[in-house]
């Protein structure tokens, strides 16, 4: 039996879907506001950033141990963490890995960080996982001369059982240092946490706080994307750009998502500029 015809404007591509018709309007090669994966071309490093990258360098490169990366949801954390796994990865004089999933028990944290250093899961008690630990962390430093760094994002999820499990991995160190350098990333709650298990805030070599970004700083990220998205000229009136910064308070990812928004409903409303008309309207349509 034949199929019944659709009508034209009842077809996928009449139901609100959005092609990149919006990108070639203004002048883009690209999605410049993305929020879903990490993207390093497109990562903007404020001021701050930059400062938050180098102290996080200087604990891994003095071999001081333990650091941590705390703020607020949005402002970056997770970017940054990724941003220093990639530049370290492709030093060989650093073993670095990456946890982004460390709110399990201290066995399944230290079988997963063996995974994620490509090291065989052997021994299903703790004690042997721990000696697994040890003697790679020890050939990794002593016999191959490497710095083993592991970074943790969602540091505030952790069981104090594996914060604990983490003060011990601290203890390995000689005449250079810590063997294993430590980051924490995690929200605003991280310090206080730690604060509650002395033994480990003790060891604590340096602290950094991601800010929201101010209005300048929420200008050049904006007109950053956009050039690394192929715009050559300001996008968005300094209007726009003001009620992107009050409405997102500074919050990296809110200031993108506003952003995102505002160019689909810029293109539809087939404008060339973004102005406030047009933000309002995106704010209203986002969840910040």
């Amino acid at each position: 039996m034949a199929l019944p015809k659709v009508a034209a404007d009842t077809t996928i591509t009449n139901l609100g879907m959005r092609s990149d018709e919006h990108l070639l309007h203004f002048g883009l090669y690209e999605e410049p506001f993305v929020i879903t994966g990490i993207n390093h071309r497109f990562c903007y490093l404020s001021a701050q950033h930059r400062s938050v990258v180098e102290r996080c360098l200087a604990v891994i490169d003095r071999r001081l141990g333990f650091g941590i990366v705390q703020g607020a949801v949005g402002t970056g954390k997770s970017t940054l963490a990724h941003l220093i796994y990639s530049r370290l990865s492709n030093h060989p004089e650093y073993t670095v890995a990456f946890n982004n999933d460390p709110a399990v028990p201290p066995t399944g944290f230290i079988r997963n960080v063996l995974a994620e250093y490509k090291q065989p899961n052997v021994g299903r008690q703790m004690d042997q996982l721990k000696n697994n630990f040890r003697e790679f962390v020890y050939e990794q430093v002593l016999q191959k001369d490497k710095n083993v760094v592991l970074l943790v994002d969602e540091a505030q999820t952790m069981e104090p059982r594996t914060l604990e499990l983490v003060r011990v991995l601290l203890n390995f160190e000689g005449d250079r240092g810590k063997f294993v350098q430590v980051i924490f990333f995690g929200q605003e709650e991280l310090s206080e946490k730690l604060r509650r298990y002395k033994n480990i805030e003790n060891r604590i070599m340096g602290v950094a706080h991601l800010e929201p970004l101010d209005r300048l700083e929420t200008q050049n990220l904006l007109e950053y994307r956009l050039f690394v998205a192929g715009r050559k000229k300001p996008l968005f009136t300094p209007e726009a750009i003001d009620i992107t910064h009050r409405s997102s308070s500074g919050i990296p990812r809110s200031i993108c998502a506003i952003a995102d928004e505002a160019i689909h409903l810029g293109y539809e409303a087939r404008v060339e500029l973004i102005d406030e008309k047009i933000t309002w309207e995106a704010v209203k349509q986002v969840v910040l």
